[in-house]
């Protein structure tokens, strides 16, 4: 069972793993965003699909292909995503493990991304890449 909780300005979605234990999925800047999640994350657990993101077993290029599926925009915005996340994101992090990355390696490829790209678009990336960790 997933369920809703209040964080900070947000909700998050959290649920019950297996083993008895209590893990957090993602957040939502509102309630019902995270509801709709927790009644995916309970329909994913109820079929043996759900994966758990904090695990870190999964690298980023297997948690965008997830999470471009499950993400509902317009086809302009979806578009926009993908080559972000092909030309920039996923080369740098696609193989890393989701627990692996740190605050430390974000700021040193934003410090890299902005002295090539415009600052607009560095924070539209760094923005699509802040999505895909949450």
């Amino acid at each position: 069972m997933a369920w809703v909780e209040r964080r900070g300005d947000g909700f998050r979605v959290r649920y019950r793993r297996a083993d008895g234990t209590v893990g957090t999925d993602s957040t939502h800047p509102t309630k019902t965003a995270a509801r709709v999640r927790a009644n995916t994350v309970e329909t994913e657990q109820q079929q043996d699909v759900y994966i758990d993101p904090s695990n870190g077993k999964i690298t980023l290029h297997g948690w965008a292909d997830l999470w471009l599926e499950a993400h509902d925009v317009s086809k302009g915005t979806a578009a926009k995503y993908q080559t972000y996340l092909k030309t920039h994101i996923l080369p740098r992090f696609g193989d890393t493990p989701l627990n692996a990355i740190t605050r430390m390696m974000v700021k040193t490829w934003v410090k890299d991304l902005s002295q090539r790209r415009a600052p607009a678009t560095v924070s539209d990336i760094l923005s699509v890449l802040s999505m895909l960790m949450g």
